[in-house]
């Protein structure tokens, strides 16, 4: 019999929200929903939630760790064709695996291959290029110690990606040729290393021990930062164990660092100058990027070393 009943469906009124979250008071309503739980299952779902939020933050970390040691490699590439220093001879080195590395050099005042004396190799931070330190090389060099700054790869015109193992090669590499300098001596090298830098002054020194070792601002071991940043150090692909090194490979060590350093804090300092068993430690009222190392502290170690020329 003809009816004028419109048969069911199932479809919703344009206006009904297909989100059930939404259709039951959006999330202000879920939110209170989830606080008329039970605590036992109230707190068990916020478990749930906070994993997956840190196990989200953990694999972030894993996969971009580069990005976060080495922001230089992104920030700071593509460099090639900025202004050498006019005192600044540049090098291209050749590394273990046939990837050629920018340096810069300069000769210590009044060396020659007849007078040669000590020579330093410096290492910079992760978002520095050469020429941003170049001053450091300088006042090496007024002092009659001759310098070598390593470029890092992937930072300024250097191709490649940086990684623990491709920085230390090169600082191996790099050290070769500074040995075999005529105006230096090769029994007297000084590695000096600037945060990121000291972690790759300290694997060379773990293979090559030099005659001094300074580290400025560093860390005792990148495990010992992703830590301190809720990440888990196994995980750490660039684990950079200077704490390891400094432990084993009796050297004169300086360490400078600031108190109010809120990257690398100076207990890592403290803790590498307990590991390595009469280190000098100097420390001044200043963060991490607004530390400056003052120069006669420096060349006062350097002395005590053996290592500063004597000044006309």
């Amino acid at each position: 019999m003809p009816t004028d009943a419109t048969p069911p469906t199932d479809r919703k009124s344009p206006t009904e929200p297909n989100d059930p979250i939404v259709a039951r008071g959006g999330l202000r309503g879920y939110a209170a929903r989830m606080w008329s739980l039970p605590l036992p299952r109230r707190c068990f779902k916020m478990l749930v939630l906070l994993a997956t939020l840190y196990a989200l933050y953990v694999a972030g970390m894993y996969v971009f760790q580069e990005r976060a040691i080495f922001p230089g490699a992104t920030w700071r590439s593509g460099e090639p064709n900025r202004p050498i220093a006019p005192d600044a001879t540049q090098v291209w080195i050749t590394s273990s695996d046939g990837a050629r590395i920018e340096a810069w050099y300069i000769a210590g005042r009044g060396r020659s291959a007849e007078s040669p004396g000590p020579a330093v190799l410096f290492f910079h931070g992760n978002l520095d290029l050469i020429q941003d330190r170049w001053i450091v090389a300088q006042h090496y060099a007024g002092a009659g110690i001759s310098a070598l700054l390593m470029e890092y790869r992937g930072y300024g015109g250097v191709a490649g990606r940086p990684s623990q193992a491709a920085l230390t090669a090169d600082a191996v590499a790099c050290r070769a040729w500074l040995a075999a300098r005529p105006e230096v001596e090769a029994q007297r090298l000084i590695y000096h290393g600037l945060s990121i830098g000291g972690a790759v002054a300290a694997q060379l020194a773990d293979r090559h021990a030099p005659a001094a070792l300074i580290l400025e601002s560093s860390f005792t071991s990148m495990v010992d930062v992703a830590w301190r940043f809720a990440a888990p150090g196994w995980l750490c692909r660039h684990p950079f164990r200077t704490d390891d090194v400094v432990a084993r490979r009796q050297c004169p060590l300086l360490l400078t660092h600031g108190r109010r350093d809120p990257l690398i804090p100076i207990s890592h300092a403290r803790r590498l100058q307990a590991l390595a068993g009469g280190a000098r430690l100097i420390v001044r009222e200043a963060g991490h990027d607004d530390y400056e190392p003052e120069w006669r502290e420096m060349c006062e170690f350097l002395a005590e070393c053996g290592l500063l020329p004597p000044q006309p």
